[in-house]
C-alpha cells in the first residue's frame, strides 16, 4: 500500500511539473505572438493600405494586446501598448469608437498576473507561504508590482479620456 502512495505522489509530482512546464512555453509562445503582432501592426500602420477583414480584426487583436499589458515583461506590455496605437490608427473612421469603447471595457476588466500556473488553489496555506517566500527574498516582486502600476497608470489615462468626454486622447496619451 505504501509503495502505491509513493508512486501516486511521484505520478502526481510529475503531472505538476509537466504543467507546469507546459504553462512556461504557453506564456513564452504568447509573448513572443505579442511582439510579433506589433511589428506586424507597425508595419501596416507605415505601409498604410487598409485590409478588408481589419474591422473583425480590432476587437481580437485589442483584447490580445490588453492582456499583455498586466504581464510580468515591461517590453512585451510596452508594445502592446504602441499596437494599440497601431490598431486605431488602422482602423476605419466609423470603427474607431466601437473599437475604444470595446478597448476600455477590457481595460477596466483588467487586472495583473499573479500566478502564470493555472489551478493553484488560493487557500490561506497558500497565502501565508507566499508571505514567508516575499519575506526570505527580501520583499515583494518588483515585476509584480511595475505590471500593477502600470495597469493603474493606463486606467487613469482611460479615466481622464472619458471624464474629458473624448475617448480618442486615450490614444494620443499612450
Amino acid at each position: 500500500a505504501e509503495a502505491s502512495d509513493a508512486t501516486a505522489a511521484e505520478d502526481g509530482a510529475e503531472s505538476l511539473a509537466k504543467k507546469r512546464a507546459l504553462a512556461v512555453e504557453r506564456d513564452a509562445e504568447q509573448r513572443c505572438g505579442v511582439v510579433w503582432l506589433a511589428v506586424l501592426m507597425r508595419r501596416l500602420a507605415r505601409s498604410g493600405p487598409s485590409l478588408p477583414a481589419l474591422p473583425d480584426l480590432l476587437t481580437p487583436l485589442g483584447r490580445a494586446f490588453t492582456r499583455s499589458l498586466g504581464g510580468l515583461s515591461m517590453f512585451v506590455a510596452d508594445c502592446a501598448v504602441k499596437s494599440l496605437c497601431y490598431l486605431y490608427r488602422l482602423a476605419p473612421g466609423e470603427s474607431r469608437t466601437e473599437f475604444l469603447k470595446a478597448l476600455f471595457s477590457s481595460i477596466s476588466n483588467r487586472t495583473v498576473v499573479s500566478n502564470m500556473f493555472v489551478g493553484n488553489p488560493d487557500t490561506q496555506a497558500r497565502k501565508d507561504a507566499d508571505k514567508a517566500k516575499e519575506k526570505s527574498e527580501g520583499g515583494p516582486n518588483s515585476l509584480k508590482i511595475a505590471a500593477k502600476e502600470r495597469v493603474d497608470q493606463i486606467k487613469d489615462l482611460m479615466f481622464l479620456a472619458r471624464e474629458l468626454q473624448h475617448p480618442p486622447i486615450f490614444i494620443g496619451l499612450l
